[in-house]
């Protein structure tokens, strides 16, 4: 991937992040087994919840210069990373290693992914808008 253009890159990334949703979609409204609460609900939540919010963001990016892209990119990957790790220690009525029972994963899950929705298209929209000032446009 390292020869590809920011597009080119985004539109693949798309992909796959509309592939991953339809998995777990389909994958847990025909097998309830599956993602029961007692098995896979909170990676099934987590990964539907997060490749929507990080598709919708790289829709707009698509449009949008390179330099915002890499930006956003670069604050993605902290992002998700500390959010990963948020769920992970994340107590809830059915496991977890964090202290205490505060938050239940999925609650950890649903505020984080549309906190992050929300920081990304505030972090677009002024990435852009200083982009723009500073060309002059």
């Amino acid at each position: 991937m390292m020869g590809m253009g920011y597009k080119k890159k985004i539109l693949i990334s798309l992909a796959t992040l509309v592939a991953v949703f339809l998995t777990f979609f389909f994958l847990c409204y025909f097998n309830e087994d599956l993602c029961s609460q007692n098995t896979h609900e909170t990676l099934a939540l987590y990964m539907l919840a997060f490749s929507f919010s990080a598709a919708f963001s790289l829709s707009i990016l698509y449009f949008l210069h390179e330099e915002v892209f890499r930006s956003w990119f670069r604050f993605a990957k902290w992002y998700i990373s500390l959010a990963t790790i948020a769920v992970i220690l994340s107590n809830g009525s059915h496991g977890g290693w964090g202290i205490g029972n505060i938050f239940a994963p999925e609650f950890v899950i649903m505020w984080s992914a549309g906190l992050f929705f929300v920081i990304s298209l505030v972090f677009i929209m002024i990435k852009s808008w200083k982009l723009r000032k500073a060309s002059g446009a």
